[in-house]
């Protein structure tokens, strides 16, 4: 039996017992003017209870199905956030895997912008372990040499490594724009000044040295706890 329909119950007892002790107070049992007013103050008296009952019995319904609106909207919103976190995880995995399928004598620029933009998706997830993806980054900043970057002589070197920075600006943009930005700074602005100084180089055709090769790769604050 729902809460309403117990009410209705309750009020109808009280609806007739009320109607009894209207009529039968009176005595003699006769219609008078006095009675006739008792009897409408009486149904008068039982319609506003009605009604304020029924307005109480709607506001503790309608509270329950808040709540439990407000409860489903929380799963969903939970379940929504797990499924954006599982795609970008994908997302990150499969740049990842793209940037290393690549010929290891292919241009590592466009390696390295591969593997850049897996950095864009790992940051949409939970991850704070970016160890991984700045060690591939910079083992791809030491494969950089003018040679493999080089497309012909149809197009200069400062066309060739503009038209690369155009491109990695743009990747950065949206790396910096992450909320989790501050997660990677300090492990990723060093990264990201060696690949520039590197471009650099190889437009000057400067070979990758041992030395800058373990400069490069040597170990940086990755992420911040």
């Amino acid at each position: 039996m729902s809460k309403q329909n117990f009410f209705n119950i309750i009020l109808i007892i009280i609806f007739l017992i009320t109607i009894g002790f209207s009529i039968f107070k009176v005595t003699p049992f006769t219609i008078t003017g006095d009675t006739f007013i008792g009897i409408i103050a009486a149904f008068i008296g039982i319609i506003v209870t009605l009604h304020i009952g029924f307005q109480i019995i709607k506001y503790l319904e309608i509270k329950d199905e808040l709540k439990e609106i407000k409860t489903n909207r929380e799963e969903i919103i939970k379940a929504q956030k797990q499924v954006a976190i599982s795609e970008n995880k994908s997302q990150e995995i499969y740049y990842t895997l793209l940037a290393k399928s690549m010929d290891y004598n292919q241009n590592c620029v466009e390696r390295f912008l591969t593997q850049l933009e897996a950095l864009i998706y790992a940051l949409k997830t939970d991850t704070k372990d970016f160890d991984d993806i700045f060690k591939q980054l910079r083992t791809y900043i030491t494969k950089i040499n003018y040679g493999p970057i080089y497309r012909g002589s149809n197009i200069t070197r400062d066309e060739v490594l503009a038209e690369y920075i155009a491109k990695t600006e743009k990747i950065e943009s949206q790396i910096k724009a992450s909320n989790n930005y501050c997660r990677i700074k300090y492990g990723y602005e060093p990264i990201m000044r060696s690949f520039y100084k590197r471009l650099e180089k190889a437009r000057n055709n400067e070979p990758v040295s041992s030395e800058e090769k373990q400069e490069i790769m040597r170990e940086q604050d990755i992420s911040l706890p």
